[in-house]
């Protein structure tokens, strides 16, 4: 992994800009985090809220989910999906 980024709990929001490969793992849980136009993002990210924006895609490193056999691996509380909308 090349970058971890912590938001502390007073971060409430993180942009990614547009046409952008971004390689490590975003974990802020009460940002609101926004990945715009174009960006692939390769790794993971934990937030409050994700908005992604057209032809911007996430590739889920599943390296990081294993402390274990990853000491890059992020540790953090369990997390699920609560809402999912995709628009077209």
């Amino acid at each position: 992994m090349n970058l971890a980024i912590y938001g502390l709990d007073s971060c409430n929001s993180i942009s990614i800009k547009e046409n952008t490969n971004f390689y490590g793992a975003i974990y802020a849980r009460n940002a609101f985090i926004e990945i715009l136009e174009g960006v692939a993002i390769y790794g993971s990210i934990v937030g409050e809220t994700l908005d992604i924006k057209e032809y911007a895609s996430i590739h889920y490193d599943e390296a990081l989910k294993d402390p274990a056999k990853n000491p890059d691996a992020l540790t953090y509380d369990y997390y699920v999906i609560r809402q999912w909308k995709e628009i077209q």
